[in-house]
């Protein structure tokens, strides 16, 4: 019953939003097995230790108070938010294919290093979005997702202005390729960095939340 049209979402990729199902069937996955074999290993050592590590990331822990263990637990809020939006970035910027257009930003038309870039790219405008929410909210607004969730995505807007409209541009002219014009208008881009946005805030919002 409905082979066809199951079959046809299987090879889309939507059916990345169920365990990156689409990206890990990738030929440029698939022909790397050990190396995925490993990665997975790595990923799931480290989504351990950030979940033991996560209550040291709450305001109420020891020593909560001096100016050192509070840039610590920011730091911390910053990186497991930053690593929930960049899952959700990959799966956006894979179900629209531009993982080519993201290896592009280092001369290369690479699926697997596009994906790769994603890595440090996520972590990096993290910490403009955990900026963002640390100076645009106060205590109270920063530990309710819903403010979260706006602010993350209005830092969006703001991430693409700087980085894609304008930022894109400059560094492949400074590389030498003048192809792209300034503003640079990349819709599909300004859509990924809206969601990344979304799950930023809601997650540093939960972080933020001190027990009840």
């Amino acid at each position: 019953m409905f082979e066809t049209q199951l079959y046809a979402i299987h090879n889309s990729p939507w059916v990345d939003l169920f365990g990156l199902h689409y990206t890990l069937d990738r030929p440029a996955v698939r022909a790397r097995y050990l190396e995925s074999v490993f990665g997975s290993i790595v990923v799931f050592v480290l989504a351990v230790a950030v979940f033991w590590g996560s209550r040291w990331a709450n305001p109420m822990s020891t020593d909560g108070k001096t100016r050192g263990r509070r840039i610590t637990i920011t730091c911390r809020r910053t990186v497991i938010a930053a690593a929930y939006a960049t899952i959700a970035l990959g799966v956006v910027v894979s179900i629209q294919e531009n993982f080519r257009a993201v290896s592009a930003l280092v001369g290369t038309s690479s699926v697997l290093i596009g994906g790769l870039l994603l890595i440090p790219i996520g972590t990096g405008i993290g910490f403009c979005y955990g900026g963002g929410l640390q100076l645009g909210l106060n205590s109270q607004q920063r530990s309710r997702p819903g403010f979260g969730a706006v602010a993350g995505c209005l830092s969006g807007v703001f991430v693409w202005i700087g980085g894609v409209a304008v930022g894109v541009p400059i560094w492949f002219w400074l590389r030498s390729v003048h192809s792209v014009p300034l503003p640079f208008f990349h819709v599909e881009s300004l859509i990924g960095l809206c969601i990344y946005g979304l799950v930023f805030g809601t997650m540093y919002s939960l972080l933020c939340n001190e027990p009840g």
